[in-house]
């Protein structure tokens, strides 16, 4: 097919280009016209190919009609016609259009070939015709007249050519004044041969000089990670991983001899070792090819290490006696003179050459042909000259590629696309800017659900820290210490962080109870907190002995206590940590925008506790952040920002939103309307979002949640309003409706008294404080005393003490008990929730379908198979999944193994939770993952920041991991000024900066090279996954 191809679309038109100036639009119409296989209707022009697979290339080829208003291309492939830029699938059956192969046929007329005959100029041997030549000249215009084929008396031969010696050709001849010289033996209308250097490791077609370029290598993307820095960490989880170069195909070229992979000490002995060159075949160039690129890599060398277009030069050599025989002296026999011709080969006048830049990874080059003499012949000569011994000292070069405009002006999915990337400059410890090819595989893990911000959500203050000097922080949360114990106060009022000690103090005056050392504590605030929400946190004092069940306030600069993987409640995202991520091997961090109005109520956090003032506040300070810090991470607001941003060596950053209350339209006065909800999707895309949950722990106006904890379905009851699947609005407070689930794998009931919790778990906020209430409720505090709305000054008229005694007390509870199995939403998406995900597709926004109740989640997967586009499932588990605790419940919001199948189906992507667990259970349930995806498109989703409890130490064997530049066998991790170190033996997942541990404990744990090859391709999935949604957002309807 190849063949075929190259003949059809390339050498025969070649044979009409090669006459003709530079061409234009039309003249290369002309030509393909006459060649048989172009067929134009107007101003369509028709191409005939074999397969549907062979238009990209003949779309690059011929750039010039496919760019020009002025034709609509199609192509007929069998009789089937399709235009470009449609699917295949929209082919309509027409009649085979009547093309006619016009091959390269020159006639002779019968006096001419009988006398040629007659003095042995011709013979004739089977369908051969043979030119016998005296001299080299003579074949030059022999070609000129009989360039391919000969008809003669209605017969058509093959052309070939025997010198004087008998020695048969078909060469091509090179001129040099009137001297004609044969150079070797090569095809009519020469091109240049296994470009790309895909026919294999003994590189045909290329001359071999030396011991530097053995052969080509194949699929080698191993790299010397040393130098390479994509993991700037020690440990040995990513040593072995393949790292994409950016080579083409299958095949590149590298004088590194036998080093590929090779230790970097190794490569240093042997660097500069070998030398030697690789030289093309001669080729010509013609007048439509414009530009000549290519990749390269390696050392930075123009003398020593470089790619050259050279010039094809033919000189006479005259050679024996030329003394006149008058002057021969007696006794010497005159030499005969002789003549022979030299080949050489001279530089391109303004085609410099190329070398590396002191990187493997191949960037994208490429020399201006368009004024080259195209009647000259050339080669292109790859040199290894170098003697540098320090491990730089080789180039790498792949895929050469005549073009008819600049690689730059390559767009869309055209396969040159290439953009400007800044990478390191190993050697000399820079960065510079080049272009590399756009679609090589993107390396690196991604989480895909943090929640940077969070510390703004609910109020301001359930999550205590700021992620960095600058952040904002909600008043009331900063505790200041003057040295006397009745003098220490809080910020009244919010305010930027300007040290470490305001940004990770002392969480006293959000999390601790009212004092005159407080005066912004809230004894309510701290039980809930420390009871109810963060009851797992090993270092809380227990309730029995605190009132409020109080914890350690204090953070930096010791870190005792927090942050600490057990702990839902304090920052574990502080910039330095995330940093360490980074390090580790973490490009993608999608992070949301969070919030839950009922939370932010019950802990007398700061108002406005609407979703849509949270999510404005924490997106932009979020943009904020991810600005200050762009040394190591930026933005991505298209595919085209996320692969320059990994592709330069940094981390893009995703900004998503995941609230109850998308737009505030469950609000009384403020319903859903088709207008409203475009509007209010589309402000947030202009903001930046690009990751987007349509329902999270209420049901709203798109739809049911899933049920699975008691705590969303009083926030649902505390939800203003909600809808029914015929658009009517049920009054606030209404419960949750549920019916029996159809998956008899679906074993959660939603009780009042967290009878679902596994024994040996902390009690709930249900269990432990609804006794307590009574007692509570009739406390006094004179620092309560509400003149106004509670003149006995109890706790009772506390109006977060009101809505936790109104919740605790719906009778709609013992409905629960009546429905029988596991317990799931009765409502899906609501027509305007449809109408929601519609438009959020219409933007290509990334939409992930957990929190949805199970029917939820089918009309997202109905509506997303029909314009095939893709969803992703971010932080999620598995109902056939492991988990430690032998009473767990499988809920409706874990994926079963059909909707997995419906999600690879599709281009979708999973997300693995990680929390609640530890190394051993996240590497089980991630290889029941893989094989449910094909094992491909899992990631991870850890939810840090997200009020969830992070991995705990694994008992056994110790985790030995290296920080930054160590390359001791340390185990533990310091943060820079503070006298904290953390040991993720002893502490888990502390906080993000843990990361690259818990990577090292999963290959310690087991995990394959192929398996962390897919986590560490986690970037590129991602990456798919969103080019999937840009490219088929137009065919949402």
């Amino acid at each position: 097919m190849r063949a075929y191809l190259l003949f059809t679309l390339v050498v025969i038109p070649l044979i009409h280009f090669a006459q003709q100036p530079a061409g234009d639009a039309e003249r290369m119409l002309q030509a393909l016209k006459q060649s048989g296989y172009v067929k134009q209707e107007g101003n369509r022009i028709i191409f005939k190919v074999k397969k549907a697979s062979d238009t990209p290339q003949i779309k690059m080829m011929y750039g010039a009609l496919f760019n020009n208003p002025s034709y609509t291309i199609a192509f007929d492939v069998d009789g089937k016609y399709f235009e470009r830029n449609k699917p295949t699938s929209v082919f309509t059956d027409k009649k085979p259009m009547p093309f006619v192969q016009k091959e390269c046929i020159s006639d002779i007329n019968i006096i001419t070939a009988e006398r040629m005959q007659q003095n042995k100029t011709i013979s004739f041997s089977g369908n051969t015709m043979n030119f016998r030549y005296k001299r080299p000249a003579d074949t030059l215009q022999f070609r000129k007249l009989y360039p391919c084929k000969v008809r003669y008396n209605k017969i058509i031969y093959d052309v070939v050519f025997t010198d004087a010696g008998g020695s048969r050709s078909d060469s091509l001849v090179a001129v040099f004044n009137n001297t004609v010289a044969v150079t070797q033996s090569v095809k009519q209308y020469e091109y240049l041969k296994n470009p790309d250097f895909e026919m294999g490791p003994a590189i045909p077609h290329w001359k071999k000089l030396g011991e530097a370029f053995n052969d080509s290598h194949e699929g080698s993307n191993q790299l010397t990670w040393k130098e390479m820095k994509v993991v700037k960490l020690g440990g040995d989880y990513w040593k072995d991983l393949d790292y994409a170069r950016g080579y083409h195909k299958r095949y590149w070229v590298t004088s590194l001899k036998g080093m590929i992979g090779g230790t970097w000490e190794l490569r240093k002995r042997n660097s500069g070792r070998y030398k030697g060159t690789l030289t093309s075949e001669p080729f010509k160039i013609y007048h439509f090819q414009r530009y000549l690129s290519f990749l390269v890599g390696g050392g930075n060398d123009e003398q020593n290490l470089k790619v050259e277009l050279l010039r094809m030069q033919v000189r006479p050599r005259i050679s024996g006696d030329i003394t006149l025989q008058k002057t021969q002296l007696p006794g010497t026999q005159r030499q005969p003179v002789q003549t022979s011709m030299d080949t050489t080969y001279v530089p391109v006048l303004g085609v410099d050459p190329k070398t590396g830049h002191n990187s493997e990874q191949f960037r994208r080059e490429w020399w201006n042909i368009s004024r080259v003499d195209t009647s000259a012949y050339y080669v292109i000569s790859i040199t290894d000259n170098s003697t540098v011994n320090t491990g730089w000292g080789f180039i790498n070069v792949d895929d050469f590629r005549f073009l008819d405009k600049l690689p730059t002006a390559y767009t869309g999915e055209d396969s040159l696309r290439i953009h400007r990337i800044e990478v390191d400059d190993f050697v000399n410890n820079t960065k510079q800017l080049v272009y590399v090819d756009y679609y090589t595989p993107l390396f690196g893990a991604a989480d895909t659900h943090t929640h940077l911000m969070s510390h703004l959500s609910m109020g301001g203050k359930l999550m205590y820290g700021a992620p960095d000097i600058g952040s904002l922080m909600t008043a009331g949360t900063i505790h200041t210490d003057h040295g006397d114990p009745f003098a220490k106060d809080c910020n009244t009022t919010p305010v930027r962080a300007s040290s470490l000690e305001q940004a990770l103090g002392n969480c006293n005056a959000a999390h601790g109870g009212w004092g005159l050392d407080n005066t912004c504590g809230n004894y309510l605030r701290a039980m809930l907190i420390n009871v109810a929400f963060d009851g797992s946190y090993v270092h809380r004092v227990p309730f029995e002995t605190n009132m409020h069940g109080d914890h350690p306030h204090a953070g930096y600069p010791n870190f005792v206590h927090w942050p600490h993987f057990s702990s839902m409640s304090h920052q574990q995202m502080y910039v330095d940590w995330i940093k360490r991520a980074y390090e580790g091997g973490l490009r993608v961090l999608v992070t949301l925008a969070v919030n839950n109005e009922l939370l932010g109520n019950m802990v007398a956090g700061d108002p406005p506790y609407d979703d849509v003032a949270a999510y404005n506040l924490q997106i932009d300070e979020i943009k904020s952040f991810v600005q200050r810090h762009n040394d190591f991470m930026e933005l991505a607001l298209t595919t085209a920002d996320m692969r320059r941003i990994i592709q330069s060596g940094k981390m893009a950053v995703l900004l998503g939103v995941e609230v109850d209350n998308l737009g505030n339209f469950n609000y009384a006065g403020n319903g859903a309307t088709e207008t409203k909800v475009k509007a209010e999707i589309q402000r947030l895309y202009t903001k930046g979002v690009r990751y987007i949950f349509p329902i999270h722990l209420t049901d709203n106006a798109f739809g049911g949640m899933a049920v699975y904890s008691a705590l969303f379905a009083f926030s649902n009851k505390y939800a203003r309003t909600r809808p029914t699947p015929d658009g009517s609005m049920l009054p606030p407070g209404f419960m949750l409706e549920v019916e029996t689930a159809s998956d008899s794998r679906i074993n959660y009931k939603l009780k009042l008294l967290d009878e679902n919790l596994p024994p040996g778990t902390t009690a709930g906020l249900t269990i432990v404080a609804k006794p307590l209430l009574d007692f509570i409720g009739e406390m006094h505090f004179p620092f309560l005393i509400d003149l106004i709305n509670c003149i006995e000054g109890k706790i009772k008229c506390i109006p977060q003490f009101k809505i936790i005694t109104s919740l605790l007390s719906e009778p709609g509870w013992d409905f629960y008990n009546a429905v029988s199995g596991g317990h799931v939403n009765k409502y899906g998406l609501s027509p305007m929730g449809k109408f929601a995900v519609r438009e959020m597709m219409k933007l290509g926004m990334i939409i992930d379908i957990d929190h949805m109740s199970e029917k939820s989640v089918a009309d997202a997967f109905a509506i997303a198979e029909e314009f095939r586009y893709p969803l992703i499932s971010g932080h999620n588990g598995l109902r056939e999944g492991y988990n430690a605790h032998p009473d767990h419940k499988v809920n409706e919001n874990n994926r079963s193994r059909a909707q997995m199948d419906r999600l690879r189906n599709i281009g979708g992507v999973f997300g693995l939770g990680i929390g609640e667990s530890d190394s051993r259970a996240f590497l089980t349930n991630y290889r029941k993952a893989l094989s449910m995806m094909g094992n491909k498109a899992v990631t991870m989703g850890s939810d840090i920041n997200g009020f969830v409890v992070m991995p705990s130490p694994r008992p056994g064997s110790a985790v030995k991991y290296f920080p930054s530049t160590s390359e001791s066998a340390m185990t533990k991790y310091s943060f820079g000024p503070a006298n904290k170190t953390w040991d993720y033996n002893t502490d888990g997942v502390a906080h993000i900066g843990l990361f690259p541990d818990y990577f090292q404990d999963l290959k310690n744990q087991g995990m394959s090279k192929n398996e962390r090859q897919v986590f560490f391709s986690a970037a590129d999935y991602i990456m798919n996954l969103w080019q999937l949604c840009e490219r088929n957002k137009v065919l949402v309807r």
